[in-house]
């Protein structure tokens, strides 16, 4: 495992919300699938409040696995990794079947074949009671500058979830992607304004024009581009600053979020137990459009739950949050 440099641990929102409806739940042994693991609060804290609970994670960026083997060194858990070509799941530590805590580096996309198989092998039930997709980042993804995610940082715009994937980083998009193109990306991506949008992507096309997009000093020359756009005001509120949008954009985009949330939406109602519920935490307009879409299409019922202001107070990251709860009913 590699050696973590950041021990900041990520705050989860809603927290209490989700822990409310395992408790409403009211059964003694709940499957719960948590399909971004990130610092571990949802998966430790619901394995640590309710005992008998057999909690599944997923995620496939694997310094969040790493942080997780180095930080919870009290819990036991058996790791394995699903291999997309094969399909098949791959253990990367000793399996032992009392484990209550499994957990998978993969994209949640697959989670039916990876629920599939461990339940073949008997280690975890057929159908979860709850599936939660936290669609956020977390602050430690966020705080470790040489991936790119924030323009807080320094280096190479990567923003690859997994690495170890051979995909296209950020960098690549904004060498390749012409003014239209990158227009859109911001419009339709993040709902940057158009007038907005067409600025920074002329300002993108120039910069690389004069040096391609792919080095070290990448997240510097992205912030001052977008900076150009609008200058930070002192005191300042209200609308995203285009640098902030503009590394939400690429991220989205480098790692097919939109796209993977419609199609693990329609995977996990229907993987469910009946009156199982999917839960879905989102943090911006377009990730909320396919939740309701889905919900609308599919003529379910889904209550919707925002932050106190007590919460966004402790964790202003809570802000922009909504989790949706959807319960899937006999048919």
């Amino acid at each position: 495992m590699r050696k973590q440099k950041n021990k900041k641990i990520h705050v989860p929102v809603l927290l209490g919300h989700v822990l409310k409806r395992v408790k409403k739940k009211n059964k003694s042994s709940v499957f719960f699938v948590d399909c971004t693991l990130g610092d571990g609060g949802h998966s430790v804290k619901l394995l640590k409040e309710f005992p008998g609970t057999q909690v599944l994670s997923l995620d496939w960026d694997i310094h969040s696995i790493d942080f997780i083997a180095n930080f919870y060194k009290d819990l036991e858990f058996n790791l394995f990794e699903f291999n997309v070509g094969n399909g098949k799941l791959t253990g990367l530590n000793q399996i032992a079947e009392n484990r209550n805590w499994n957990i998978v580096k993969s994209n949640f996309v697959f989670i039916d074949k990876i629920v599939q198989l461990l339940s073949k092998s008997g280690i975890v039930p057929e159908r979860p009671d709850f599936i939660l997709l936290d669609l956020g980042i977390s602050s430690r993804q966020l705080a470790e500058k040489e991936r790119g995610f924030s323009f807080m940082g320094e280096g190479v715009a990567d923003m690859r979830m997994d690495a170890t994937l051979k995909n296209v980083k950020a960098s690549d998009l904004l060498n390749v992607l012409s003014r239209r193109q990158l227009r859109n990306l911001f419009v339709k991506t993040v709902g940057m304004n158009k007038t907005t949008a067409l600025r920074l992507a002329e300002k993108i096309e120039d910069a690389r024009l004069k040096r391609k997009f792919g080095n070290e000093n990448d997240i510097k020359r992205l912030k001052h581009i977008a900076y150009e756009i609008m200058p930070i005001r002192s005191g300042a509120t209200g609308r995203l600053h285009p640098a902030t949008l503009l590394f939400l954009a690429l991220r989205i985009a480098v790692n097919t979020e939109l796209q993977n949330l419609l199609d693990v939406l329609p995977i996990a109602y229907s993987l469910l137990d009946t009156g199982g519920e999917l839960l879905v935490i989102g943090y911006h307009s377009s990730e909320f459009d396919i939740i309701e879409r889905f919900v609308e299409e599919k003529n379910l019922n889904a209550e919707l739950i925002k932050p106190s202001n007590t919460e966004i107070t402790i964790n202003p990251r809570a802000r922009s949050a909504k989790l949706f709860v959807i319960k899937k009913h006999a048919s």
